[in-house]
């Protein structure tokens, strides 16, 4: 576990130095040696989207939505890169299932904050 700890800070330090590929290198160790990290698919989608890889990034968040499937942040997430490729009924779809979540995941510090974010996004795709 300690070796996943120090991929995963290694990663987090290249995302906010800019450095994506070796972020996404870090992130993608860091799930070799324990497939069920969610901060490593979380974050490496982050950093595939800093790249432009939505495609990618969208099938990192899903690999982070089964590990934590409670996550409203997943749903979030995935809402965001539907709806930036265009593809409004899946960001609607991902946005409503993340506000029905919102009020029972443990992990956000803020779910008044995340509603009105799912909110906002839903009023704008109508």
């Amino acid at each position: 576990m300690e070796k996943v700890n120090v991929l995963l800070e290694k990663g987090l330090r290249a995302y906010r130095q800019e450095q994506y590929a070796l972020a996404i290198e870090s992130y993608r160790q860091a799930i070799e040696q324990d497939p069920n990290i969610f901060d490593a698919y979380f974050y490496l989608a982050a950093s595939l989207v800093a790249l432009g890889r939505e495609k990618e990034a969208i099938d990192a968040m899903k690999r982070a939505r089964r590990v934590r499937p409670g996550s409203s942040a997943t749903d979030y997430n995935l809402g965001l890169l539907y709806k930036r490729m265009g593809r409004a009924d899946d960001a609607r779809r991902h946005f409503e299932e993340a506000l029905k979540k919102v009020g029972s995941d443990a992990a956000l510090d803020d779910r008044s904050q995340m509603k009105r974010n799912i909110e906002r996004e839903l009023r704008e795709l109508r």
